[in-house]
Formats: C-alpha cells, structure tokens, sequence
C-alpha cells in the first residue's frame, strides 16, 4: 500500500479523470437500459444523419459512437504527460502547459469531454445527447483562444479560469435555451471561435504588424457560411488597434502546429462526405466517414497539445 500511495499522486489527474469516466458511464449505461424514449427510436433501421444505420438497443450508432474512444484517449495520454512532467528534474519555468498546472489540466480535461459529449448524441440520439456534444466541441475550442489571450495578456491563472468558464457557462447556457425552449441565440460558436483563434495566433506570430491580416478569417468565413453577421466581428477586430503585454512568445510552428491544421483539415472534408445524403455514404460499412472525422480531429488534439509544449518566452 505504501508504494502506491506515490505512484497515484503522480498521477493523480490521470486516476480522477478515469474514475470519472466510470462513473459516467456506469451511469449512462443505468439510464440506457431501457431506451432512449421516443424521440430516439423513431429512426431505427434508417440512416442516421452521419450516415450510419441507426441500431435497436443502448447505441443508435455504434461505430461512430465508439469512434470517440481516441478523444478520451488522447486527454488520457496528456493527462499522463503532466505527471511525468511534474516528476523531471529540471522543467522550463516560462512555459505554463508544460507540468503539473491548471492549463495543462483543463486542457486535458477539455479534450477527454469531447469524447462522452459526443457519443452522447450518437448514441441516444436525444435533443440532450445533441446539447451535450456541442457544449463539449465550445468547451475545447474555447481553450485556445482564452490560454493565447492569457499568454499574450499575462492574466492570471484565476482571471483565465474566470474568463474561460463563465464564456462556457455563457453558451452552455444560450444553447440550452435554444435547444430546450427555442429561444435564444442561434449561431455557430464553434465555427466562430476558431476563427477567434485563428486571430489570436496571429497576433501571437506577428506581434507588431497591422491588424489587418485578422480579415483572414472574414475571407474563411465567407468562403464556409457566405455573408453573416460574424463579418462585422471580424472587420471590427481588424479596425481596433490591439497592444500585447507579452509581445516575446515563440512558438516552433513545425512540425505539431502544422501537423494538427492538416489532420483537421482533412478531416473537416471527410466530415461532409460522412453525411447521409453524401453519393458515398454506405450506411451498413463498417468504416464511417464521421468516425474518421472523430479519430483525426482526436489526433489533431493532440498535436496542438505538443504545438503549445513548444512556448518559450524571450
């Protein structure tokens, strides 16, 4: 006993996190037994809208369901990394995500809730099932941008906590509305903040340029969604002159950010072949385009982790 007693506090986010997704799913098991009530079984022997057959029993889409597992595997992984962090004898001071620190946990954190909040919606195939994995795609996408304003701002640990969950809480909040009560805000948060990091990285990159390559997402933007109102975000934050207090953070752009963009990438095109009314979809395959959209953008995760662990300040 009293050599485990080490070991588990060395690793201790790695055990919590794993007992949590026990419970979790111990739970969902419990409330699934029965079904999903009738808004789920209402599309049984059909395609769903990811392509796959929608199945009788506790899992409407089993393969794009358990496709999920490399999300949850990947914020195992950095969840690890952080107690082999903590244990190195010497660990660079300037970099925030490397060792045992808040940004390295809610990181990890973020990117293992992708995984229950999107088998959530595959596998019930229920208006809460649907809230819950997009509350988890806002939850990690809303990181990246909320750490570069926290690096680029020098804000503390509390002020990005501050910021980063009352933000979730915010769209967690305005989703349930729409989705529950249909009233509320509709928009594409997801879509918005990535362009949002897409800036941040920028002006992280170019500290001391114009701010007018921050319409580079306006052109995404409108190339994705066509007019909308996101542009007037977009021309705003070019017009508005923006200092950085942290103007000397470098970042090694090869190979993991690159590597992360282009597994996205690609699997943002397979994500749209993986729709029901897509020429290729083949409902009875074992290989589902959606599923391959999961294990990339799980994978791409975890290169933008590795991209982050590469920081230093000058």
């Amino acid at each position: 006993m009293e050599k485990s007693r080490p070991f588990f506090f060395k690793y201790n986010e790695f055990f919590i996190a794993l007992i949590a997704l026990v419970c979790i799913f111990s739970i969902a098991t419990y409330l699934g037994k029965n079904g999903w009530g009738k808004q789920s079984t209402k599309g049984i022997g059909e395609p769903s809208r990811w392509c796959e057959m929608t199945q009788p029993g506790l899992v409407r889409e089993p393969i794009n369901t358990f496709s999920n597992l490399g999300f949850i595997i990947i914020g195992l992984l950095i969840l690890t990394q952080i107690g082999r962090d903590k244990n190195q004898t010497t660990q660079p001071t300037n970099n925030p995500i490397i060792g045992r620190d808040l940004y390295a946990q809610f990181y990890g954190i973020a990117t293992i809730f992708l995984g229950p909040g999107s088998m959530a919606m595959h596998a019930t195939h229920t208006n809460w099932g649907g809230w819950i994995d997009r509350v988890s795609m806002v939850c990690y996408i809303t990181f990246p941008v909320c750490y570069n304003l926290a690096r680029a701002f020098k804000w503390s640990k509390k002020t990005f906590s501050i910021v980063y969950l009352i933000t979730n809480i915010a769209i967690a909040t305005n989703m349930a509305m729409t989705t529950f009560f249909d009233i509320g805000f509709r928009h594409d948060f997801f879509g918005t903040f990535i362009g949002f990091w897409i800036v941040t990285e920028l002006a992280i990159c170019f500290p001391n340029s114009p701010r007018f390559y921050m319409l580079i997402p306006a052109l995404l933007d409108i190339s994705l969604r066509g007019i909308s109102h996101t542009l007037v975000l977009w021309v705003f934050l070019a017009a508005v002159p923006i200092s950085w207090n942290n103007p000397n953070i470098k970042r090694r752009y090869l190979p993991w950010f690159w590597v992360g963009n282009t597994l996205f990438v690609v699997a943002f095109i397979i994500w749209h072949i993986g729709d029901r009314r897509h020429a290729w979809c083949n409902p009875g395959s074992l290989v589902q385009a959606h599923a391959i959209w999961h294990i990339l953008t799980a994978l791409s995760a975890g290169a933008f982790y590795l991209y982050f662990r590469t920081e230093n300040t000058t």
